[in-house]
């Protein structure tokens, strides 16, 4: 009959994995790393992955609580050698370290999901106002436009003579509109020339 000690030996597999190794379930080892896809590593977000090391760490904590388990019967029916003895010893300062591993996963994932929360609320807000401050340069108030098509107005000859650029003309429209929205105290909308030009 094998001992204890050769039993737990086969329970964990031949060697420890390494970091950047894949897992057994077709996962990554590692920090942010989820899968092998092809010949591609495909990254997760944080907590994906530490919900992956979690997972991991409660399946060896497990295995090592049933050697524990298993050891403590057989010391009922016969007192355990020394190996077996120093084995078990090995196993419950493991099982001590696994759970401090675990109880600082567990706050490290508590941490990434309110980081997580955190950036998905910053990004809606950014994209809100992205959102508002383009509908607002896409639309002129009305007096935007009477006082854009007074400045138009003014500036027919010019535009209509030869010896200006029409892009030169546009630029002093620009000008004398902004100084207008500040002046008269208009909203400061559709101020790059090309928009203007397309009013």
């Amino acid at each position: 009959m094998e001992s204890l000690a050769e039993a737990a030996e086969a329970a964990e597999g031949a060697a420890p994995q390494t970091r950047g190794e894949p897992a057994l379930d077709g996962g990554m080892d590692g920090d942010s790393s989820c899968a092998i896809v092809g010949e591609k590593r495909v990254r997760c977000d944080a907590v994906t992955a530490m919900n992956k090391k979690k997972d991991h760490l409660r399946e060896r904590l497990a295995k090592k609580i049933d050697l524990i388990e298993k050891a403590m019967a057989k010391s009922e029916n016969k007192p355990l050698s020394a190996r077996e003895a120093t084995a078990l010893d090995k196993w419950r300062h493991d099982v001590e370290a696994m759970n401090l591993e675990l109880a600082g996963l567990e706050k490290k994932s508590e941490e990434a999901v309110v980081r997580k929360a955190m950036r998905q609320q910053a990004a809606e807000v950014a994209a809100s106002r992205r959102s508002e401050k383009e509908s607002e340069n896409r639309h002129m108030s009305e007096a935007g436009v009477l006082a854009l098509v007074d400045l138009r107005m003014r500036y027919e000859s010019r535009i209509a003579n030869h010896s200006d650029t029409v892009d030169s003309v546009w630029q002093h429209i620009h000008k004398d509109f902004v100084h207008m929205c500040d002046d008269v105290n208009l909203p400061r909308t559709a101020r790059g020339v090309g928009s203007l030009r397309s009013k």
